[in-house]
């Protein structure tokens, strides 16, 4: 890892189910499913910043429990008006980008594709998109205990 937290793989991993985690003093443990077919540049906020992001969305998160957030993509743009179930539930309901990295809707995502679903029981999680009429379930994404699991969800193309 270099002074600016990147890295490369000397080879790629292989095996199923694996997961990049990022943890460290005053950053938020993070984690994303590792897709040998995609670049990897998992989000590591700090834990002042998603505090902040709790605050201001109401999320409830007990112990035990972790976050999904989802960014949600169809031809490599995100999604705007999409909204987010999730099996199990979350313990708060989800927020949605808004105006500001810390302004969130409570009804649907904005022009940023994002979905943060807190308070999530420890894993395999499915999540339901709804988007207009359509609706798309992505593969069980594995959520960890106090951690936000990063998911980049690629919606079939527009017709």
């Amino acid at each position: 890892t270099d002074s600016l937290g990147r890295f490369t793989f000397a080879t790629a991993p292989t095996g199923t189910g694996l997961v990049l985690d990022v943890s460290g003093a005053g950053i938020a443990r993070s984690a994303m499913p590792y897709d040998p077919m995609r670049f990897a540049r998992l989000p590591a906020p700090t834990e002042a910043h998603w505090d902040d992001v709790q605050a201001a969305g109401g999320l409830f998160i007990p112990d035990g429990r972790g976050t999904l957030a989802a960014r949600i993509q169809r031809d490599g743009e995100p999604v705007e008006m999409a909204v987010v179930e999730t099996e199990p539930d979350p313990a708060s309901a989800p927020i949605y980008d808004g105006a500001t990295a810390i302004a969130w809707s409570f009804t649907d995502t904005g022009e940023f594709g994002l979905a943060i679903a807190a308070g999530i029981v420890e894993g395999p999680t499915a999540l339901q998109i709804l988007d207009g009429a359509t609706s798309s379930v992505a593969a069980p994404i594995p959520v960890r205990e106090a951690t936000i699991t990063f998911v980049t969800v690629a919606l079939n193309p527009a017709s």
